[in-house]
């Protein structure tokens, strides 16, 4: 008990300076309490700047906001860039350091209107609004459930690539200097024209179109599609395959959102670009495709993932899986996607629309 007594002070003198080496660990910044090295990841040293705001809404179950200090609370992360203008102009190289749209888009919850056509969120369009109100936009499933879903960042800090042999002589980026707040950067596509300076929301619509030839929504409905047909400008018209591209495709491992694993598979079918092509006699570069199934099941993909993105090149008609007819006889099949929710079988209907939510 003596020794206790004794030694009670200095075990006292040790626990403060314990609370007092924590209490700094927590009230520093990464790059603070860090030693950078040449093996210290830079996107570890690179904090949210303060007064960062975004706010989330529309088919969401409620408005969502989010501060520096709650954005700094999702993983970070980090992405290169070699980017060219829609004239191809060379703008440079870049690194940039920010959140992945999926980080923010997994903790929010879905809520589409009750008059809404389809109750899933595979045609939903997500809008990228800047503060001097400019928007840009991507379909939901791209930024969910592709291959390419961690390319689409909102970054917070710009760093030139500067070549090792040119320095600071460097002339070739053409932006020197920082990003201020939020850039929406998608380092999968071809050019910089989705890209998006100062974004301070998110809104995630159901796009107008018409529903004139549309089938209904009935979730568990048995049926079967005998043709496709082409929806374009309030006119339809029976799809033709004629001279469309074939494809086949092996090992196809099918992960399901809901249900999980169903296989790994062989199918066969028709290239997408070139049915398209083929059966859409004018394809503008803002267009959008809505895909029905005979239920009513929908999903909206963006003109740049089929025709731009290199994952696009695995999006085709499948006829048969493993040599037995599909579900449905046709299902478009995104084989590039992580998940196959973006796959609508039984697809009877193709309409091109260009977004109207501008």
């Amino acid at each position: 008990m003596k020794n206790y007594k004794r030694f009670t002070p200095y075990i006292l003198i040790m626990l403060l300076v314990v609370y007092i080496i924590v209490l700094h660990f927590f009230n520093n910044n990464p790059q603070d309490i860090i030693a950078v090295t040449g093996a210290t990841p830079k996107a570890v040293v690179v904090p949210i700047p303060e007064d960062t705001n975004l706010t989330v809404r529309g088919c969401t179950a409620k408005v969502y906001t989010f501060n520096s200090t709650e954005l700094a609370t999702l993983a970070s992360t980090y992405l290169f860039t070699r980017e060219i203008s829609s004239d191809k102009t060379y703008l440079g190289a870049y690194r940039y350091h920010g959140i992945s749209i999926i980080n923010i888009l997994d903790g929010i919850k879905i809520k589409k209107p009750v008059d809404a056509a389809f109750d899933g969120p595979h045609d939903i369009i997500v809008q990228f609004k800047a503060r001097n109100g400019k928007i840009s936009q991507c379909s939901y499933g791209e930024l969910v459930m592709s291959a390419n879903m961690f390319s689409y960042i909102l970054a917070y800090k710009r760093e030139p690539i500067q070549p090792a042999k040119e320095g600071d002589s460097y002339t070739k980026n053409l932006y020197k200097e920082d990003i201020k707040g939020l850039k929406l950067v998608i380092a999968c596509d071809n050019d910089t024209t989705r890209y998006l300076d100062d974004v301070v929301e998110i809104n995630l619509l159901v796009p107008r179109y018409d529903n004139l030839f549309l089938p209904e929504a009935k979730k568990g409905k048995s049926c079967s599609s005998t043709h496709i047909e082409c929806i374009s400008l309030g006119k339809l018209h029976t799809a033709n395959f004629s001279k469309v591209q074939p494809q086949t495709l092996s090992n196809w491992i099918q992960v399901g959102h809901g249900r999980g694993y169903k296989g790994i598979s062989n199918a066969k079918g028709f290239n997408l670009r070139s049915f398209l092509t083929k059966n859409f006699s004018f394809i503008p570069h803002d267009a959008w495709f809505l895909f029905v199934g005979c239920d009513g099941y929908r999903c909206v993909f963006s003109y740049k993932e089929i025709f731009e993105h290199d994952s696009g090149s695995e999006l085709f008609i499948a006829t048969q899986i493993d040599g037995t007819s599909v579900q449905g006889n046709y299902m478009v099949a995104s084989a590039s996607d992580f998940f196959v929710d973006r796959c609508v079988w039984g697809l009877s209907h193709i309409l091109l629309f260009s977004d109207t939510n501008k």
